[in-house]
């Protein structure tokens, strides 16, 4: 099952890297969470990040940034494709977009953020997660 997460960067000020730097530490008996993917647009300036971690770290992962005091909802109510072929290609990006819009996940609801990640442990394969405006991202902790 393909998750993203949505966070703010805020743990005041906002800040990108240290928001980052939780999940890349390498803590005993959990090591460094990979980050696939992430989209994000006013990052720091209130917006916030959408994420997604390798599959296998999901929960360590946002049960870290809890722990640290940043806010994670996640969200399962999307459209998830894996690239096949040559990504950087003109086209691509495209077709899977109208695929997204016409699955039903959609249920004709707008896009809300696009995220393009690399498979942890698959050198060369890629993925695009489509979520859709008014999913209903969770907080599995409440």
């Amino acid at each position: 099952m393909h998750i993203q997460a949505k966070s703010h960067t805020a743990a005041s000020p906002a800040n990108l890297a240290d928001f980052l730097d939780v999940l890349a530490e390498d803590v005993p008996g959990e090591g460094q969470i990979n980050v696939e993917g992430v989209t994000g647009c006013g990052i720091e300036t209130g917006s916030g990040i959408v994420f997604s971690l390798s599959h296998d770290q999901h929960e360590i992962g946002v049960a870290r940034l809890r722990d640290r005091g940043y806010t994670v909802d996640e969200n399962s109510d999307l459209f998830a494709e894996e690239i096949d072929g040559d990504p950087n290609q003109p086209g691509v990006l495209a077709k899977i977009i109208r695929r997204a819009k016409d699955s039903p996940e959609a249920n004709g609801r707008p896009i809300d953020a696009v995220l393009v990640g690399a498979v942890t442990g698959q050198a060369g394969l890629f993925y695009v997660q489509v979520s859709f405006i008014d999913a209903p991202f969770f907080d599995p902790a409440n």
